[in-house]
């Protein structure tokens, strides 16, 4: 939830600071490392809450779930703020995101996991991820996973910086089209994850 919250608030400030028209480029570069920070220790940890939350017996059910619902907001989002950018302007679509932010704190401090907690942690953080890649290194499944994890982070997701650019300069489709580019990649993700749940 601490993750959430510090997300909540850069979103919240990038929309404050646009509003007010007194943004500029510089102030992006802090925002996005700190949003990027937020994302990194947020998602493995919301995909550890799974198990918290349902247990081993449904969690094949709760991860389809759980990425149908990711997947659907990534398709909604950005066809909707695609949207609000052609009514009303960039702001509104930051004021929604904010929104959606806020609610996303409120909504997982209602959360309550089953279970025993897990113990915490004592060593450092590189000591942790350093006994983690030595047991990758060690067990061939397991590399394979990191691998499929870390090539498509590297080689494809970058692509999504690239949208924009094909949107305005070479499609021509202004920011609606924009949207349903950008939202686009969700449609593939919910039929593979309708396909895992049943």
């Amino acid at each position: 939830m601490t993750m959430t919250t510090i997300s909540a608030l850069a979103a919240t400030l990038l929309a404050t600071l646009i509003i007010t028209d007194v943004i500029h480029i510089w102030m992006l570069y802090p925002l996005a490392l700190v949003e990027g920070f937020g994302d990194a220790v947020n998602q493995p940890a919301r995909q550890v809450m799974i198990y918290d939350v349902v247990g081993a017996e449904d969690l094949p059910n709760a991860v389809a779930v759980n990425s149908l619902g990711s997947n659907t907001m990534r398709i909604v989002g950005p066809a909707l703020a695609g949207g609000l950018i052609g009514v009303a302007g960039i702001q509104s679509a930051l004021i929604l995101q904010a929104t959606a932010y806020a609610a996303s704190v409120f909504a997982t401090s209602r959360i309550r996991t089953r279970g025993t907690p897990a113990k915490k942690f004592g060593g450092s953080v590189l000591r942790s991820m350093g006994d983690g890649l030595n047991y990758a290194r060690s067990n061939r499944d397991v590399m394979l996973l990191v691998v499929m994890a870390g090539v498509p982070s590297v080689l494809v997701y970058p692509y999504v910086q690239f949208i924009p650019v094909f949107a305005s300069d070479v499609l021509h489709v202004g920011s609606v089209g924009f949207g349903f580019l950008a939202s686009a990649v969700g449609y593939g993700s919910i039929i593979g994850a309708l396909l895992a749940a049943t």
